[in-house]
């Protein structure tokens, strides 16, 4: 399978709908991928399986040199909520201090959406 830009309407519904299954296929192409809107696409149809299995290349994305990406992955980890994922932007948010004011609201989200 090859992505390339732009990916379609129809690519990411089929890759959504797989699920968990899909991380497994978009992964390899992220980490290969130069075009930030692709890579932007890839996070969110990881995001969008709501699996736990999705939270490594979230993470990954955090670090991405394009703010559309990251904040795409951030708001990917405050959809997928729970522990392990206020941990992950805990422990990012301490990496990238220029970042903060952005991981600590999405801290503070994840952790009231727990809450209710």
């Amino acid at each position: 399978m090859r992505f390339g830009a732009p990916i379609t309407i129809v690519r990411v519904s089929v890759l959504i709908e797989l699920g968990p299954q899909a991380i497994s296929l978009v992964a390899p192409y992220f980490q290969q991928e130069r075009d930030a809107s692709v890579r932007k696409a890839l996070v969110h149809i990881a995001s969008q399986t709501n699996s736990a299995n999705a939270i490594s290349l979230i993470t990954e994305a955090l670090n991405d040199v394009e703010p559309s990406v990251w904040k795409e992955a951030l708001d990917g980890l405050v959809s997928l909520g729970g522990p392990k994922v206020l941990e992950v932007m805990r422990q990012a948010g301490r990496r990238a201090p220029e970042k903060a004011e952005w991981f600590d609201e999405a801290i503070a989200q994840t952790a009231q959406d727990r809450s209710s």
